[in-house]
């Protein structure tokens, strides 16, 4: 009796093997649809943030010659000019407390990056004030006997952002 039972347990344990082993493997072509799926969700993951090497472009605040200088521009221009929001937002400082600076604005946009514009003139924009796209906020300032501004955008946790200017 005990050798029927023994017996009948490897003929289902050879059975099961044998189901196994008949698995039919994937297609060539469904394993390489699911491949390209994949490359395709990378790209998408890569165009929703902004990876290294890629530029934020934004309109100009003002009209004038932008030059590099450190994390964002300098942009020259007539002493008599005025400079605009390049971006929808609210104004989270207006002042002139960061002495290096000069009179200084910085706007929070609405998609969570921050607008600074310093070394201004005279300011026609409150702290806390809504600030709309292409809104005057203030007049032109100098450095060092240049007219203009400077500009620069940074991200949430304060590291510049590169930029492109039109």
């Amino acid at each position: 009796m005990k050798f029927v039972v023994l017996i009948t347990a490897l003929v289902f344990l050879h059975s099961c093997v044998v189901i196994e082993e008949e698995v039919r493997p994937k297609r060539h072509t469904e394993v390489k649809k699911k491949v390209v799926k994949k490359k395709d969700e990378k790209r998408v993951a890569k165009k929703k943030g902004s990876p290294k090497g890629k530029f934020t472009e934004y309109l100009s605040p003002l009209k004038g010659k932008p030059i590099k200088e450190g994390r964002g521009f300098f942009i020259t221009s007539s002493c008599k000019k005025f400079f605009r929001a390049v971006e929808a937002g609210k104004a989270i400082y207006v002042g002139r407390d960061l002495k290096a600076y000069g009179w200084t604005v910085i706007v929070e946009q609405k998609d969570g990056l921050v607008s600074v514009y310093t070394r201004t003139g005279e300011l026609f924009v409150h702290e806390g004030e809504k600030v709309r796209k292409r809104q005057v906020l203030g007049r032109v300032g100098r450095k060092k006997g240049r007219c203009g501004i400077y500009f620069e955008v940074r991200d949430r946790k304060g590291k510049p952002v590169k930029v492109r200017l039109r």
